[in-house]
This record gives C-alpha cells, sequence and structure tokens, in this order.
C-alpha cells in the first residue's frame, strides 16, 4: 500500500477525533474507516498502532475497549496538513458525526480508562458526562493492572451513585447536613 494512502488513513482519523471532540473506541473508528470501506480492519490497527507510537494519539484501555485522543502533536499535524483531505471526504465525516454523534457521545457519556504509567503502576482515569458538559472527572493510581481493572468496571456500574455521594460530601456542612 503507499505511503500517501497511509497518510490520508492517518489524517482522517485526526479530522475525525478533532470534528467529534471527544475520545472515540477502536470500534467507533472502525465504524466509520471499516464500515465506509475506507480500509479493512488489520490496516487501521496497524496505522492506529503507528499514530499512536508516533504521539499523534494517546491511547487509553478499559476492560475490552482501546480509546483514541487526539493529541496536541496530532492537532498540530492536522493544521499543517488538513488541506490534503478532499472536500468529499471532509463532508462524509461532518455526515457521520451527525447522523451518528448522539451515539457516539453517550457510549463515552461514562467513561473509565487505565494505561500504563512509566513509574511501573497504572493511572485509571474516570469521567462522566451529561450532553456536553463534563460532570467529573478525575484520575487514580492502582498498583497493578487487575486492580485498574476492577476500578473501571466499579466506576462503570456505580459512577452516579459515587458521584451523587461526592456531590453530597461537597455541599454538605461538617454534620454532613445539605445546605438548603
Amino acid at each position: 500500500m503507499i505511503d500517501s494512502t497511509i497518510t490520508l488513513y492517518k489524517l482522517m482519523i485526526l479530522y475525525l477525533l478533532e470534528k467529534a471532540g471527544f475520545s472515540m473506541s477502536n470500534a467507533m473508528l472502525a465504524d466509520y474507516m471499516v464500515g465506509r470501506s475506507y480500509t479493512d480492519f488489520f490496516r487501521l490497527q496497524e496505522v492506529l498502532t503507528d499514530m499512536v507510537g508516533s504521539k499523534l494519539l494517546e491511547e487509553s484501555r478499559e476492560p475490552h475497549t482501546t480509546w483514541y485522543e487526539i493529541t496536541d502533536e496530532g492537532r498540530q499535524t492536522l493544521s499543517y496538513f488538513d488541506n490534503d483531505i478532499s472536500p468529499e471526504i471532509r463532508s462524509d465525516i461532518t455526515s457521520y458525526l451527525k447522523e451518528n454523534g448522539y451515539r457516539l457521545r453517550s457510549e463515552s457519556s461514562v467513561s473509565a480508562r487505565y494505561r500504563w504509567t512509566s513509574d511501573g503502576g497504572y493511572e485509571v482515569l474516570l469521567s462522566a458526562s451529561e450532553g456536553n458538559e463534563e460532570l467529573i472527572r478525575m484520575t487514580v493510581h492502582a498498583d497493578t493492572e487487575e486492580t485498574a481493572i476492577l476500578m473501571c468496571d466499579n466506576w462503570k456500574m456505580k459512577s452516579a451513585d459515587l458521584y451523587a455521594a461526592l456531590m453530597f460530601s461537597l455541599l454538605g456542612d461538617a454534620d454532613g447536613k445539605r445546605p438548603v
């Protein structure tokens, strides 16, 4: 496959992530890139791996899902080369996001991801959003991957209760009574 085709795939992924405004899972990216017959699944995986390695994307994991987010380097690269994306492809990406935006956003509204850190532990990234508003985002440390996975699973199941308890605690007085 020609390098220019691979470059176009990379630019398309950067453009898609930038236009979406939120991180997307491997399945979401495949839905667009493979579902619209731009490439096959295996080539997409190679491109994503290369993009993470060259710091255009940041990868994070949750149990059974890998998420990708555009980095500052990715945004800068896109700004240099976004004219290399044809108007037809831009229009196709815009159309895809209009047709699928609600579904994609709701799939990423409660997020629990983890990634390995150079100090040997895991950084667990937990967040919850409602519409376009991020309600909470926190990062906690886990010593093992098993602990990180457990934290992610529990956040997915209990995020609403944990958020409510946190807000009650933050908004209550010393006696735990909520202000009027």
